[in-house]
């Protein structure tokens, strides 16, 4: 029998032949029944779901054929048909003429004809029904995915992407990101990769669907799916009602259509350009049940049913149908779109980046009005369509700016492990405070940068590349990120949607540039510090070597230019392996003349010796005057009559180091690069 909110509707030429077959059976039955005086037991409604006339038929002929065993009786309430012999000789009748009607039927098709959902095969496997008696329908669930997940239209711009205010439940196991691109999908940080088994089999059915109606292959958006066609899926339960074996069924298909949703959302915005965001998305499920005679329900899942609202742009003549006719725009922005990928394919990553946002700044413009504008559309002035269609007279706000950038490099490929992400947030300038859009930027050298495509266009807050691929001066994921420009301060701020679905890692920018350097670890601030007052530049132009070891013409260097670079005079070079030539010869005269170090020997320095610990704290102590300190330390590994044991005092009394662990100091440890920044950085700071 058809769900709810589902009609079967038959071809005219069919209808007579329908009417007459129903008719007929209709007859016969009555005549078999009354002939053969067979009453079964339990409900005659249809088994199998197809035409019920045909149904009841094959039913008698399922009773005739288990009663047809000699002795013939069953005893009453065993659920099977009672025959007395009198009755065994009408058999070869019924028989016939069950074969009659089941022949009429098969002339005339109509038996054929569902009366379940379309797609659907509501059909009872003969080995589970066969002697229990049992009524069969279907029934579906329509759900609305909330305002939690789907934005209103009056909601405020930074709220634009709010639809990924929930993280995805299922985990986060994306993509490394140094692997390489280009991949089969791009440079896009596949969103499926976050699902589970069932809920990554529907994502790839919607996406598939959704691409088909922004390609202008499919028109309508409304999406049924068989979980066991479709989806390859099947679920079945049994319950005490139909409801409750419904959720249990449901439960085995491992399916969450609200995180699929976010998934799609944030994976795939721009095959979306057509999808109204602004009105509740809805998604139904049926199931065939069927009771039993003990009263408990057996059902089986069948369909999942997406609705997707329209934009008003793309709105067709029905609800859930684009027009074919407003995809125009859509054919020739992806036609730009290919030809500028294809124009820049032969750039660098950085130069085609930068040609990315040069062309996008000159096909659009900053949409003032509509972002001024409360009672603006919410999808009309936000498409990234609107960017490539080549018409004068559509323009975006930072939603349009962000995903253009983003979707052309998705389409690209790069010479190194590059992708693009678009966040959203807040962004603060001496203007005042607004909803924002923009990207970040994974680069080859494994550091993350900024891209403000928006305020890149025409100095709209900013001079041109000013907040193009940029490095922070300061700030966190879950705080604020400060860039300089000048005089003026741009400060931007993820919102908690962000911040919940992309990983920390992607949204952590980079202050440093060295790729070995990152905002997690211990010694940032204190590289960031080194590097700025010219203490080091590093091992190479994106190295730090935080691990390696540090020597001793490192160390000296280091101390030496934290105390301001001064050469000494009247002081004599004792060391036959330190030159004048060598970059550390100045250091190495100042770390004498103020008793930093008098070297290994008499006569050598060991510049590229490595320091322990103990050295340089040492080091570090005697470059501070010696200072007196009486900090009881426990270190079992520091006797009082070690060398290094005022300046272990002196370091654990002003926090510089607190040791390896709360009973060593480890002062024979070698000393890493990472280490001796960070003991230095604690000293003067």
């Amino acid at each position: 029998m058809p769900g709810p909110g589902k009609t079967v509707g038959l071809p005219d030429p069919y209808v007579s032949y329908y009417l007459y077959n129903i008719l007929m059976l209709s007859t016969i039955y009555k005549n078999v029944k009354s002939n053969l005086n067979l009453e079964p037991a339990g409900s005659r409604q249809a088994a199998f779901g197809r035409c019920e006339n045909c149904q009841i038929v094959v039913y008698y002929w399922q009773r005739v054929c288990r009663a047809n065993q000699p002795g013939g009786v069953t005893s009453p309430g065993s659920g099977e048909l009672r025959m007395d012999k009198a009755n065994w000789q009408g058999e070869i009748i019924m028989k016939r003429t069950i074969l009659s009607v089941l022949l009429i039927c098969g002339m005339l098709g109509t038996c054929m004809l569902p009366v379940s959902f379309a797609g659907t095969d509501n059909a009872a496997d003969p080995a589970e029904t066969a002697g229990a008696p049992a009524a069969v329908a279907s029934e579906a669930e329509e759900i609305v995915i909330s305002d939690e997940f789907i934005l209103a239209p009056e909601t405020n711009d930074d709220l634009l992407w709010q639809y990924l205010d929930e993280s995805l439940k299922d985990g986060d196991s994306r993509q490394d990101a140094d692997e390489a691109s280009p991949d089969p999908q791009g440079s896009v940080r596949n969103m499926k990769q976050n699902l589970s088994s069932g809920s990554a089999r529907l994502f790839d059915a919607l996406k598939s669907r959704i691409s088909e109606v922004a390609n202008g292959k499919r028109t309508s958006t409304a999406f049924t799916l068989s979980f066991k066609n479709d989806l390859g899926l099947t679920a079945s339960a049994s319950g005490s009602s139909a409801s409750k074996a419904a959720e249990a069924a449901y439960s085995k298909l491992q399916i969450n259509p609200q995180t699929v949703i976010h998934a799609l959302l944030a994976d795939c915005p721009y095959d979306l350009y057509w999808y109204d965001k602004g009105v509740s998305l809805t998604y139904t499920y049926n199931y065939t049940y069927r009771q039993n005679r003990d009263g408990s329900y057996n059902v089986t899942m069948n369909e999942i049913t997406f609705k997707f609202p329209v934009a008003y742009d793309y709105a067709g003549s029905a609800s859930f149908i684009v027009d074919k006719s407003k995809m125009t725009a859509v054919q020739t922005a992806l036609s730009t779109i290919r030809s500028i990928v294809a124009e820049y394919k032969g750039l660098s990553d950085v130069e085609k980046l930068r040609a990315y946002k040069n062309r996008i700044c000159n096909l659009t413009a900053y949409n003032h009005e509509a972002a001024g504008n409360a009672s603006t559309h919410y999808v009309n002035p936000w498409q990234l369509i609107w960017v490539f269609d080549n018409n004068p007279s559509t323009k975006v706000v930072c939603e349009g700016y962000a995903k253009a950038f983003q979707y052309l490099c998705d389409l690209s490929s790069f010479k190194g492990p590059v992708y693009c992400i678009s966040v959203s947030g807040t962004l603060t300038t001496s203007d005042g405070s607004g909803p924002h859009m923009w990207n970040i930027i994974h680069m080859d050298d494994g550091l993350n940068y900024m891209v403000d495509v928006t305020n890149c266009d025409n100095e709209e807050i900013a001079p041109d590349d000013l907040l193009f691929m940029v490095k922070p001066v300061s700030g966190s994921v879950n705080d604020k990120y400060l860039f300089r420009g000048g005089v003026f301060e741009y400060i931007y701020r993820y919102d908690s949607s962000t911040r919940s679905v992309q990983r920390a890692e992607d949204l952590m920018l980079s202050r440093s540039h060295f790729k070995d350097v990152r905002e997690n670890d211990y010694f940032l601030e204190p590289v960031l510090w080194a590097v700025a007052n010219n203490i080091t530049q590093g091992t190479s132009a994106t190295t730090f070597s935080p691990s390696n070891p540090c020597t001793r013409d490192q160390a000296v260097t280091f101390l030496w230019r934290a105390a301001g670079s001064r050469k000494v005079r009247n002081v004599v070079n004792p060391f036959t392996d330190v030159y004048t030539s060598d970059y550390y010869y100045d250091a190495v005269l100042w770390a004498l003349r103020y008793d930093v170090t008098n070297g290994l020997t008499k006569t050598e320095f060991g510049p590229k010796a490595t320091c322990s610990r103990g050295q340089i704290v040492t080091f570090l102590w005697r470059a501070k005057g010696k200072p007196s300190s009486s900090k009881a330390i426990s270190f079992r590994d520091v006797p009082k009559n070690a060398y290094y044991y005022p300046a272990v005092q002196w370091a654990v009394e002003k926090g510089i180091t607190n040791g390896t662990t709360t009973e060593t100091f480890s002062p024979d440890q070698v000393c890493t690069r990472g280490q001796i920044v960070t003991f230095l950085y604690r000293t003067l700071k």
